[in-house]
C-alpha cells in the first residue's frame, strides 16, 4: 500500500554504476604486491643457508630475483632471522634474512642486491 514503485532499471544507469564502481580489494592489492617486487626468475638450483655454529641447510632454489629468493627444503627445521645463503651456480655467497616460512617453503631477502 505505502511502497513506492522501483524505477525501470535501464542500461544507460547499469553502465553508470558498473564503470564508476571501484576496483576490489583483491585487485588492487595484487597490484600493489607486484609492484614491490623484483623480475623474478624461475629456477630449480641447489643451494644453502648456513648460520654459526657450523649449522648447514641444503635445498633448492626455486626462483630468484636482486632482492631475494625462495628455497625449498627437504624437511621442516627452524631457520633462523639471520644467515648467509650460498648458490655455487650462481656464484652468490651474501648474507640474507627470513621474510616467510612455510613448512618446507622459505622466502628470503639479501641484505645488499645481488646480480643475477
Amino acid at each position: 500500500m505505502f511502497k513506492r514503485k522501483a524505477r525501470p532499471l535501464s542500461k544507460e544507469r547499469l553502465r553508470q554504476a558498473l564503470s564508476a564502481r571501484p576496483a576490489s580489494p583483491a585487485n588492487a592489492g595484487e597490484a600493489s604486491l607486484k609492484a614491490s617486487r623484483s623480475q623474478r626468475q624461475h629456477l630449480w638450483v641447489p643451494c644453502s643457508l648456513s648460520w654459526p655454529p657450523g649449522v648447514v641447510a641444503e635445498g633448492i632454489c626455486l626462483d630468484i630475483s636482486a632482492s631475494g629468493a625462495r628455497i625449498r627444503n627437504r624437511k621442516t627445521m627452524h631457520v633462523p632471522t639471520r644467515f648467509h645463503f650460498h648458490c655455487v651456480r650462481l656464484g652468490i655467497d651474501a648474507p640474507a634474512r627470513l621474510v616467510r616460512q612455510d613448512g618446507v617453503d622459505i622466502a628470503i631477502q639479501f641484505e645488499e642486491k645481488q646480480p643475477v
